[in-house]
C-alpha cells in the first residue's frame, strides 16, 4: 500500500497542491510551473530534478501539500533523513486538513524511515569550524546532534586557512555515534615559515 502511494503521488497531489489558497500575489503562477515540472520529472524517474522543482515551488509559495512531494523525492534518492523530516513537517503543517487514510499512510512511511537513520554528535578540536557531511554544510561547531541517513558518511570540519579534518563512518539504522575531528594547525604555526632559516645567534 505504501509503495502504491509513492508510485502515484503526482496524480494524487497535483490538484490539491495547486488548488490550495495562495499566500502571495505573484506566487501561484511561478509555484505552479515549478510544481508541474517536478511532477513531470518525477514521472520520468529524475528524482533529483523533481526535488529541485518541488523545493522551488515550496520556496515561492509554501503550501504544506508540496512537502509530501519533497519527502517522496528524498525517499527515492535514498536520503532517508531528509525524507523523514519532510514527512514529519507535512503532518505537522497539514494538521487536521490531512485525510485520516493519508495520515496513516504517511505515518507508516515515517515508521520505516525511522529504522534507516542514525544520530551523529560531531565534536571539533576548536569551535567555529564549518562542518560538512557528504560535502554538504550542516553548520558551525559546536553543533547539536544531527540525524543522518544510514550508510557510509563522510564528515569534515575546517577553519579558514586550515586544511580540513576528514573521516568516514559506517552507520547502521539506530546508531548513535560521536565523531571527534582534530583540525590541523595553520601552515607554519608554531615554527618559522617553510623555506626560511632561523636568525643567526647574537654575539
Amino acid at each position: 500500500q505504501v509503495t502504491n502511494l509513492r508510485a502515484t503521488l503526482a496524480a494524487l497531489l497535483v490538484a490539491a497542491a495547486l488548488a490550495a489558497p495562495s499566500t502571495a500575489a505573484a506566487a501561484p503562477h511561478d509555484a505552479g510551473e515549478h510544481f508541474n515540472r517536478g511532477v513531470q520529472l518525477y514521472k520520468e524517474y529524475d528524482y533529483a530534478g523533481a526535488l529541485v522543482e518541488f523545493q522551488r515551488a515550496y520556496d515561492v509559495d509554501p503550501k504544506y501539500q508540496v512537502l509530501f512531494n519533497i519527502a517522496e523525492s528524498h525517499y527515492q534518492l535514498q536520503d532517508y533523513a531528509n525524507a523523514l523530516k519532510a514527512f514529519q513537517r507535512y503532518l505537522d503543517d497539514g494538521g487536521t486538513q490531512i485525510p485520516a487514510k493519508r495520515r496513516k499512510d504517511v505515518e507508516a512511511e515515517i515508521a520505516t524511515l525511522s529504522k534507516r537513520i542514525a544520530t551523529l554528535t560531531i565534536q571539533t578540536s576548536e569551535p567555529g569550524a564549518t562542518v560538512t557531511i557528504d560535502d554538504r554544510a550542516v553548520g558551525t561547531s559546536p553543533l547539536e546532534p544531527i540525524v543522518v541517513s544510514s550508510g557510509r558518511r563522510k564528515i569534515s570540519a575546517t577553519l579558514p586557512g586550515r586544511a580540513p579534518a576528514t573521516t568516514t563512518v559506517d552507520l547502521a539504522g539506530g546508531d548513535k555515534k560521536t565523531i571527534a575531528l582534530e583540525i590541523p594547525p595553520a601552515p607554519g604555526a608554531g615554527g618559522p615559515p617553510a623555506g626560511t632559516s632561523p636568525p643567526p645567534d647574537e654575539e
